[in-house]
């Protein structure tokens, strides 16, 4: 391999190493940070599946391990049970923006059927007030026409 080769593998396991560090540290701020999170117990593993990928990533570039030594391949094996614990308690969130996903897919349709309702209500030209105090949840119980 030719030398500058060498020196582009060794600068871009260090850049991918320090990148998932910075995702750890990152993820680590939000976890002290925001405690009240749905999504709390996923911390841990995709916490160790970035410190894990940082080590494997930094190792390699600093040549401390080999490729295919015993050490590089237990964090490896590692760096895979965290991502399969990862995606494990990822699945119910990931079901959960789905829906939310359908909903906002959904919400021009509700909007357009809001608006026909409303120019029927005011066909003249004049205001309806939404009273309730949260404008995205305004359903029609709570319109009335304005003076």
């Amino acid at each position: 391999m030719p030398a500058w080769e060498v020196r582009v593998a060794i600068v871009s396991e260090l850049m991918i190493g320090a990148c998932c560090a910075a995702l750890a540290f990152a993820l680590a701020y939000l976890a002290r940070r925001f405690k009240d999170l749905p999504i709390q117990l996923s911390y841990l593993p995709f916490g160790s599946l970035l410190v894990l990928g940082a080590l494997v990533h930094f190792s390699l570039g600093l040549g401390l391990f080999q490729r295919g030594s015993l050490v590089h391949l237990s964090l490896l094996a590692l760096t895979a049970m965290s991502a399969l614990g990862t995606v494990a308690l990822l699945r119910g969130l990931v079901r959960r923006l789905s829906q939310l996903a359908d909903r906002e897919r959904d919400r021009p349709v509700f909007k357009y059927l809001l608006d026909v309702q409303v120019e029927r209500l005011a066909p003249s030209g004049r205001t309806v007030r939404c009273l309730s105090p949260i404008r995205h949840k305004c359903s029609m119980p709570f319109m009335r026409k304005a003076d």
